[in-house]
């Protein structure tokens, strides 16, 4: 005897064959079930992604990989700081170059075997700035009254001794060269795209230089469309608004159409054609009427 899914018997002709009209019946509702089943998985998982909301990655690090420390991003003033650079190697020596740029009070460079060449280039670049360079190796007082430290040597002993004694004496490091396991610096350099006043720092949180170096050059495309110009007009503009006194939200309402699109695409290209009469047209409409500042003059302030 052959039973159907819920044990009902089947009846069965000569030979032992079923008549076809019993097995259609049991293929069908054998076919019902799995799709009630089915269906009934998909609402109630459907109501298990509803009620839980989609973690952040942050949550997800039991998932079999752990993810970057989160980092506190921030543009730094050096001015009045004094910096040091333990290494001056390739990797030093371009640490030195960035240091410079920023214009610190000082900076201590310590290497036993220094490129001396090398380095004088270096910091040929900022004159104003007093380099110091000390042929010896690091010693623990370097750090004192350092704003700045970075550790750039090829020993992973040396580089994790500064970056424990800055630590421990709440000094920001950065740790360009190899490291003991389980220490690192306080802070990563982003990569960094500049034009004119516009500066754009990015990172991955460490896990792949390559990947911000090619988003470093993506940016760079981008700011080139003219943010730059749009930034020194808006600074030529900005200390004339405030001071007709209109109060802050009224302030930041023209300053936030003024960029908003379209008004700020049209706004580049008057700058990059030095249209005055679009440059006009777009920004008389948004500006009060006692703002006395023509088109013309702004170009000039931009010159």
């Amino acid at each position: 005897m052959i039973c159907g899914p819920t044990g009902t018997p089947i009846p069965t002709l000569a030979g032992g064959q079923s008549p076809s009209r019993p097995i259609y019946r049991s293929v069908e509702d054998s076919s019902r079930r799995t799709l009630l089943l089915f269906s009934t998985l998909v609402q109630r998982f459907s109501l298990l992604l509803l009620q839980r909301p989609d973690p952040s990655l942050d949550e997800r690090s039991g998932k079999g990989y752990t993810l970057p420390m989160r980092y506190y991003p921030l543009f730094l003033s050096l001015a009045d700081a004094r910096c040091l650079v333990v290494g001056a190697g390739a990797v030093g020596r371009r640490k030195l170059a960035s240091l410079l740029a920023c214009s610190p009070s000082s900076v201590l460079v310590v290497d036993p075997h220094p490129d001396e060449n090398a380095l004088r280039e270096t910091a040929a670049a900022a004159p104003s700035v007093p380099v110091t360079l000390q042929r010896r190796s690091f010693r623990p007082e370097d750090i004192e009254g350092c704003t700045l430290v970075f550790a750039a040597t090829p020993s992973a002993d040396v580089n994790s001794s500064v970056a424990r004694l800055c630590r421990a004496s709440g000094v920001l490091c950065n740790v360009a060269g190899p490291l003991e396991q389980d220490v690192q610096g306080s802070f990563l350099v982003p990569a960094q795209v500049e034009n004119g006043p516009v500066t754009l720092a990015l990172s991955t949180s460490g896990c792949s230089p390559a990947l911000a170096r090619a988003m470093k050059s993506d940016l760079a495309a981008w700011l080139d469309a003219g943010y730059a110009r749009l930034a020194l007009l808006l600074k030529v503009l900005r200390p004339r608004l405030l001071a007709l006194g209109l109060g802050s939200d009224a302030d930041a309402d023209i300053f936030r159409a003024l960029c908003a699109r379209p008004m700020r695409d049209r706004l580049m290209d008057a700058l990059a054609r030095r249209d005055a009469e679009e440059l006009d047209a777009v920004l008389r409409p948004l500006l009060p009427a006692s703002l006395s500042l023509s088109a013309e003059e702004m170009l000039h302030e931009l010159d």
